[in-house]
């Protein structure tokens, strides 16, 4: 599970990366033309494939109401991205954000057991 939120957070980042460097023109040829061209736009697509059939394979094997919850690691991943990646000001408010996040997911993860 937590490779699927990882891999979720890595497309993100290589998406936003990826659209970073098209210029803005509006939906014409040209920038679908940069949609194409540009490698992190795929890799974030691979990475999106990637946590797709991690999730998949959650799904089947485990139960609805403590997988789906454990998604919310992602907001962890996504905090230090932020800051190391994109070099964005983290906040009081996002530590503890994340903190009651970890809380949380710690708190459904072992109410019981996962099958």
């Amino acid at each position: 599970m937590t490779f699927e939120s990882l891999f979720l957070v890595l497309s993100q980042v290589f998406l936003k990366r990826g659209l970073m460097k098209i210029s803005p023109n509006g939906f014409n040829i040209h920038f679908f033309l940069q949609l194409f061209k540009n490698y992190s736009l795929w890799i974030s697509f691979l990475f999106i494939c990637l946590a797709t059939v991690i999730w998949i394979y959650v799904l089947k094997h485990f139960k609805f109401n403590v997988s789906y919850p454990l998604i919310s690691i992602s907001y962890i991943f996504s905090l230090f991205a932020a800051y190391f990646i994109f070099d964005e000001k983290i906040t009081i408010y996002s530590v503890l954000g994340v903190l009651l996040i970890i809380a949380g997911v710690f708190t459904i993860t072992f109410r019981g057991n996962l099958h």
